[in-house]
């Protein structure tokens, strides 16, 4: 990271894209980093969930019109 971040400031030194103030100081801006968030609407959520919504619907007494089984795939 260090080798590109020098690389790329040496750039636009040369192309005369910074002047001698913008060179004591770098704003590295990393929001556009993957995170590893998992979302509400994340199906590998409903997979993970689904056996033991099934355990629990059986432990309550209710009846499951399906088995879930071949449904659920491993995330």
């Amino acid at each position: 990271m260090e080798r590109l971040l020098k690389e790329t400031i040496e750039a636009a030194k040369r192309k005369r894209l910074m002047t001698k103030h913008e060179v004591g100081r770098i704003t590295v801006y990393t929001t556009v980093q993957a995170k590893a968030i998992a979302f509400s609407t994340d199906v590998r959520l409903y997979y993970k969930m689904l056996p033991t919504l099934v355990k629990v619907a059986k432990e309550v007494g209710i009846r499951l019109r399906q088995g879930y089984r071949r449904l659920n795939k491993k995330p």
